[in-house]
């Protein structure tokens, strides 16, 4: 899943791993990272990426009102309020409940063969 959400101030770091960087690294992960670092825009876009088992939290909540209420709420908590003090608007890619798709990143376990050229 993918939320991008615009914020009229930036309160947030260029990246945030809430869970550490290895605390559930083979289970999925969930980062924020500013979507504006480095380009040339007047927006702050925060986006947030979660894939495996955090993203769980976010999926079980079936809409998109709920999701980026329960985002605002932990950035809210993260921050010390100024998430819903700055929201405008989001954008949510939520694979999870796309059909045919129902989730998106994998990631192939062991080793694999090294092609060769022909």
């Amino acid at each position: 899943m993918k939320v991008f959400i615009e914020f009229s101030e930036i309160f947030y770091p260029d990246a945030l791993i809430p869970t550490g960087l290895f605390n559930g690294a083979f289970d999925g992960n969930h980062l924020y990272y500013d979507e504006s670092y480095g380009k040339d825009s007047d927006k702050n876009i925060l986006d947030t990426l979660t894939v495996g088992e955090p993203s769980e939290q976010y999926t079980s909540l079936v809409t998109d009102d709920a999701i980026i209420k329960y985002i605002l709420e932990e950035l809210n908590g993260m921050f010390n309020g100024p998430a819903s003090k700055h929201y405008i608007q989001h954008v949510i890619k939520n694979w999870s409940v796309v059909p045919f798709i129902r989730g998106s990143y994998s990631q192939r376990k062991g080793r694999t063969k090294k092609w060769r050229s022909l």
